[in-house]
């Protein structure tokens, strides 16, 4: 058997393990969410009971304009987040956290963030041969401690949401179906909903890019690859290339694009990209069996 292949058995092996009544995961969700409920209300009592008014609370926790706190909140809320399904995991489904992340590479890592980087660089460049005047260069640059905290907390946010949607809830989706192609497809669409507030393009995008993460996770056995493609997406487009349309809009990135007649193009990048991606990880696998 090949190591993608034996890969793939051991995440599949890790689905079965555990206790996977319908209870549990319901409890699970619920458990996590109230953990970050009561966490972001503590830290909010705190900042509060420090002189910081409640009405702008509010508004810069919800306004990527203001980066140090906004990220912060988004740091704080997914690391409470994480805490909940990790002690759900563990008290009502019997599996630790390594049960989830699978055989973990550093590599891997590496591997799906320089990927995905490229993958990014490429849409810019042809959006911008296509629509220069919709690209504004930030000539007062990125402010180090704000590009810090914002790459933290979505270092947590990204680690979160591939725990909860490639681990905790593609296992059990595994564990129900036993073939990753449904498990896939329907972990992406529950990623995608999720991504319905912040419009159309943003769920659709995020469906398909739920799916190829789910698939990636399976054939690699781990969440390292897709940890790494998650995270430069998220940091770039909160960084490096802030779009109007996102949901990061209004962050002090190093280009402001506003460019939403290229929504569909960026759609089909994203969709070109991970057809190769996962085409590439699975044909390597067959190359080698």
């Amino acid at each position: 058997m090949t190591q993608e292949g034996e890969n793939q058995s051991k995440f599949l092996a890790l689905a079965e393990k555990g206790r996977h009544s319908w209870w549990r995961y319901l409890v699970t969700v619920l458990l996590a969410f109230a953990v970050q409920t009561l966490v972001v209300i503590i830290g909010a009592i705190i900042l509060i009971a420090t002189g910081f008014p409640p009405d702008k609370l509010m508004t810069a926790a919800q306004d990527p304009g203001q980066p140090i706190l906004f990220f912060s909140t988004v740091g704080l809320s997914f690391a409470a987040l994480l805490l909940g399904f990790v002690l759900g995991g563990a008290w009502l489904h019997k599996k630790p956290i390594s049960d989830y992340l699978g055989a973990w590479s550093w590599s891997g890592f590496a591997a799906g963030f320089g990927a995905w980087l490229i993958v990014l660089l490429v849409d810019v460049a042809i959006g911008y041969v296509l629509h220069p005047d919709g690209f504004t260069f930030s000539g007062a640059g990125i402010i180090p401690a704000v590009a810090a905290v914002t790459c933290l907390s979505l270092a947590v946010q990204t680690f979160t949401e591939e725990f909860i949607f490639r681990g905790y809830i593609t296992q059990g989706l595994l564990k129900l179906f036993k073939r990753p192609i449904p498990a896939a497809i329907i972990s992406g669409l529950i990623f995608g909903a999720f991504h319905i507030p912040n419009g159309w393009f943003q769920a659709a995008s995020a469906t398909l890019l739920g799916i190829g993460l789910a698939l990636i996770a399976i054939k690699t056995g781990n969440l390292a690859v897709g940890w790494g493609l998650h995270l430069i997406n998220n940091v770039f487009g909160a960084v490096i290339v802030v779009s109007g349309g996102d949901v990061f809009k209004g962050a002090p990135g190093l280009i402001m694009q506003n460019t939403p007649d290229l929504n569909g193009l960026d759609l089909g990048v994203v969709a070109v990209a991970l057809v190769i991606i996962v085409g590439v990880i699975y044909r390597r696998a067959a190359k080698t069996a």
